[in-house]
């Protein structure tokens, strides 16, 4: 026993040290911030460097999602046809006037609501998508006529048809309804991504996206709603962007060095930009005292603060993270349960352990294991004893991957990462 003593201290000290020590990261996101760079807080690396402007039209393939999005800093403006319904397409549009009323914008709150949705999600809004409305066939009809406009000045007219057991329809015209085109795209071909892009000038869509597991933030340029004193003008900016299910919260007024993370989920925000760009100021000055705490759907925590940007003639950001999930509790000030799991790199088809404390413990003991993107892939229980105890974990059944085991004691967790290679 007093090796496994021995081990489990190691481990511990080892994870400790890890999770504690802060990292340096630089995102480059090229001259004039030209690039969409999306990063893994996990793993800490780069997992996606793509040209921005390769795109138009964005279309949401997670779940029963129908948010469809336009390439607002490629120039891309979308405007709806005054009280034009689809069974109108045919007829003249007018559009005198135009564009000296503010387009539709995309979302900054959720990757749910795009330009085309006209700032509705039909589950909160009655089945109201903005561009279609949900009838009880399980499908979305559509209903609204645009135009859309591109950085060049020409335009043309387009509609969203349908979205029926996973696939859009959609049709685009010149403005005066010739070399129309009909496309489509189904979800079931994009299912690991949040998106579907779609070009124009290709007339086809692209797999632009890293797989929506790979990824926490995304760093590059977008449309932002700005308050100009009682009126709302929308401005190009460089900020970060969380990935669906992330959760983020803000701390700020004192050193960053000194922070801790809040305590509270009701701390934490889905919104997509909380980051966003407000941690640099229009000069481009990073903003002192101001850090975020990002929360990963399996409950992992990093902190987050900013200590570099070169504005959009470099497009460098810098910034510094950290591990501050509590991977090793002691959940309270009488008793110990701590675990830890050795090897946490480990080749596939071998053999892991799970080693743990619960010493003075009554409460029921288990183990779940999860992958990267939470779901559930076993369940083991455990014993309460004074001594340390183990539980080997075979990975004979694992894809090469990232995985997380969480000890739960009574209402009091506790999670490891492992590496299945």
């Amino acid at each position: 026993m007093s090796k496994l003593f021995t081990i489990l201290m190691l481990v511990i000290f080892s994870v400790s040290t890890l999770s504690a020590e802060p990292k340096t990261v630089e995102i480059a996101l090229g001259a004039g911030s030209v690039n969409d760079v999306y990063y893994s807080l996990f793993d800490n690396a780069i997992v996606g460097e793509i040209p921005a402007n390769d795109w138009d039209l964005a279309f949401e393939m997670e779940g029963s999602n129908a948010g469809i999005f336009v390439n607002e800093m490629k120039g891309v403006k979308l405007y709806e046809v005054p009280g034009m319904k689809q069974e109108q397409w045919s007829a003249p549009i007018d559009t005198t006037g135009y564009y000296a009323v503010e387009p539709l914008h995309n979302s900054v709150q959720t990757w749910n609501i795009g330009a085309f949705n006209k700032y509705m999600d039909g589950f909160q809004t009655s089945g109201d998508f903005g561009w279609g409305f949900y009838n009880m066939g399980q499908a979305i009809l559509g209903t609204t006529v645009y135009v859309i406009v591109f950085q060049d000045g020409s335009a043309k007219r387009i509609m969203i048809e349908l979205l029926t057991a996973g696939e859009y329809t959609f049709t685009y015209a010149d403005l005066d309804g010739s070399n129309e085109i009909t496309a489509y795209v189904e979800k079931q071909h994009y299912n690991d991504r949040n998106f579907s892009y779609y070009s124009f000038s290709d007339e086809e869509f692209t797999d632009r996206e890293p797989p929506s597991s790979s990824w926490n933030l995304l760093f590059g340029r977008y449309m932002f709603p700005i308050d100009m004193g009682g009126s709302v003008m929308y401005y190009g900016v460089t900020g970060v962007r969380t990935n669906i299910g992330i959760k983020t919260a803000i701390v700020e007024g004192y050193p960053v060095e000194n922070m801790i993370k809040p305590e509270s989920e009701d701390e934490y925000s889905y919104m997509l930009s909380t980051i966003g760009h407000q941690w640099k100021t229009i000069q481009g000055d990073i903003v002192e005292e101001l850090a975020y705490y990002v929360m990963l759907q399996d409950g992992l925590i990093f902190k987050l603060f900013f200590t570099a940007y070169d504005g959009l003639a470099g497009g460098n950001i810098e910034f510094t993270i950290e591990d501050v999930t509590t991977s090793v509790d002691e959940f309270d000030n009488n008793s110990r349960a701590s675990f830890a799991v050795y090897p946490n790199v480990i080749n596939r088809g071998d053999n892991c352990t799970i080693i743990y404390n619960t010493s003075n413990l009554d409460s029921k003991i288990s183990f779940a294991m999860y992958d990267i993107t939470g779901n559930l892939i076993e369940t083991y229980s455990g014993e309460n004893s004074d001594n340390l105890s183990q539980k080997s974990i075979s990975t004979s059944g694992l894809a090469a991957g990232t995985y997380v085991v969480v000890m739960n004691v009574g209402e009091n967790v506790s999670s490891q990462k492992i590496i299945v290679k």
